[in-house]
């Protein structure tokens, strides 16, 4: 029981909640009803809170967003997620075999501009955005560091590592390597505009240092319920809610987890997180991920981005939302929501 009770389920359309007056006896709510619909096109729900059909969204970031700052009647409030996105380098006998190599990943991440990418993004929105610059640690975390810091655009140091590896340019730009080309088929969820942006500025960028990139955009159902369990991608670009307890990490990162779908295998690094999972004292636990993130940070397996903000729009005629970063999201507090 809770301050409120669902009382109406529409199928692929909305819930309704109703006020407790029965069962709770916590503070009372203090709206009688909260309606919640259910709008998947990001699109669709920035005209629905600008033409007053709903009261507030909870969007995914886009770049129409923006203009909302501007209209009469509306509050707009955004924070760092504890979501980030990233891109995933498949290492298994599905992927690109280039991907296994450290060099070529290191080479893959210096032919993308993660700043360049974050201000083009997100530069509107929330100016604060910056790259991620570490996989175990987010923004703010203790125990945080730059550690991909030195992983930046560098178009001269992809060609200096080609060439070291006895890589040379076919007649369209690209590298191949001893027969194989560097090329990579892209992954990410299709219908999101922020992501399709994304995607055109790292080709762009990595087309220029000699690297393919071909776009792989499918389904959200696609990618998750198959692809990335099925280690059937070469590079896949999604977002990773996370937690403040660092066991995500361990989860992510060992050999043979089910949720380490780029296939990656450094047994030093396991050995650190298996540790780090049985030590109870958070001093020493932290130390333990801390460095795992250091060898993390040269391996490469994959390429942190950023950390996504959220977007909270409400209209000024309504009380008591507070924007939650983390996955509650800004209905924890629904009880308190109120109208002008």
């Amino acid at each position: 029981d809770g301050p409120f009770l669902l009382t109406r389920f529409d199928r692929g359309a909305g819930i309704t909640l109703s006020k407790n007056t029965h069962g709770w006896y916590g503070k009372p709510a203090k709206l009688s009803s909260i309606v919640f619909r259910f709008i998947t096109n990001t699109n669709a729900e920035i005209q629905a809170i600008r033409s007053g059909e709903v009261d507030a969204i909870y969007p995914q970031p886009q770049l129409a967003l923006a203009d909302l700052r501007n209209q009469s009647g509306l509050k707009v409030v955004t924070h760092q997620s504890l979501s980030w996105e990233h891109i995933e380098i498949e290492q298994g006998s599905k992927g690109n075999p280039l991907a296994k190599q450290r060099w070529l990943r290191q080479a893959l991440i210096t032919a993308v501009n993660r700043t360049a990418a974050a201000h083009a993004l997100y530069g509107t929105l929330n100016p604060s955005v910056g790259p991620l610059q570490s996989l175990v640690r987010l923004h703010g975390e203790k125990g945080y560091a730059n550690k991909f810091a030195k992983w930046n655009y560098n178009p001269a140091k992809v060609e200096s590592l080609m060439r070291a590896h006895n890589c040379s340019k076919g007649g369209d730009g690209i590298y191949s390597c001893n027969g194989t080309k560097v090329s990579f088929l892209f992954e990410s969820t299709s219908g999101n505009a922020l992501r399709t942006l994304a995607f055109t500025i790292f080709q762009d960028q990595a087309q220029k240092a000699g690297i393919e990139l071909r776009n792989g955009f499918v389904p959200a159902g696609t990618l998750f319920g198959s692809h990335l369990p099925d280690h059937n991608f070469d590079l896949a670009m999604f977002t990773q809610l996370v937690t403040v307890d660092p066991h995500y990490v361990v989860s992510t990162f060992s050999c043979g987890s089910a949720s380490n779908y780029t296939e990656y295998c450094n047994r030093t690094v396991t050995k650190w997180l298996s540790q780090s999972d049985r030590e109870l004292n958070d001093a020493k636990r932290l130390a333990l991920i801390v460095k795992a993130g250091k060898v993390l940070a040269t391996d490469v397996p994959m390429i942190p981005l950023f950390q996504r903000p959220t977007y909270l729009v409400y209209k000024t005629n309504v009380g008591g939302m507070v924007d939650n970063p983390t996955s509650q999201g800004p209905s924890y507090n629904a009880e308190a929501w109120f109208k002008k």
